[in-house]
């Protein structure tokens, strides 16, 4: 039998959501040094009496040829530009990683059933394994059957075994006590992988 696994991605691509995060604080980091650059100063060395507190250094003044705020434009549209592909390698490498999932033939699957039924333990509850492959189970909700109103504070976390008949064996839900006179709504979702 062959490997079923979807193949990992180049070396970090784990870190893809990081290395978002460094170009998005980048974009942020040249967009503060632009407001820096465009808002008044508080008067130019070279002032003449028209120029007070406040007022815009003339940039083209500070001679040499060089334009900090030509540069700091430069830098802004330099780091933008690399949010941008960062960005777009980040949705490539999702796409491709898709497509190397489906490839195997593998796609996840989420199912929902309603059951009617006391809280013991153990619990038989139905697995749609028609549906899809295991993976795992969570309680979404229960709530007393013959009074809606009432929910019950359980938490999602199951504890099962795989039992005969297309069934779950469940041990035990995260903060449930068993009552056989209690009839209760569940709502069971189950995730897997259909292939």
């Amino acid at each position: 039998m062959g490997n079923t696994c979807v193949k990992r991605s180049v070396l970090g691509a784990g870190d893809r959501q990081a290395a978002i995060e460094r170009a998005a604080l980048a974009v942020q980091a040249a967009a503060n040094q632009l407001s820096q650059r465009v808002l008044p100063h508080a008067g130019s060395p070279q002032g003449s009496g028209q120029r007070g507190v406040g007022m815009a250094i003339p940039h083209g003044q500070l001679g040499g040829g060089y334009d900090p705020l030509q540069q700091t434009l430069r830098a802004l549209g330099q780091a933008i530009s690399t949010f941008a592909r960062v960005v777009n390698d980040a949705l490539g490498q999702a796409a491709r990683d898709a497509a190397a999932a489906a490839a195997v033939g593998a796609t996840s699957k989420v199912a929902i059933r309603i059951v009617y039924q006391p809280y013991t333990e153990p619990m038989n509850i139905p697995w749609p394994d028609e549906e899809l492959s295991v993976a795992a189970v969570t309680c979404a909700r229960a709530v007393r059957t013959d009074g809606v109103v009432e929910r019950l504070l359980n938490g999602s976390e199951i504890d099962f075994d795989f039992a005969d008949n297309h069934q779950l064996r469940v041990n035990s839900i995260d903060g449930m006590t068993p009552d056989t006179t209690k009839m209760i709504t569940w709502t069971f979702v189950y995730f897997g992988f259909e292939f």
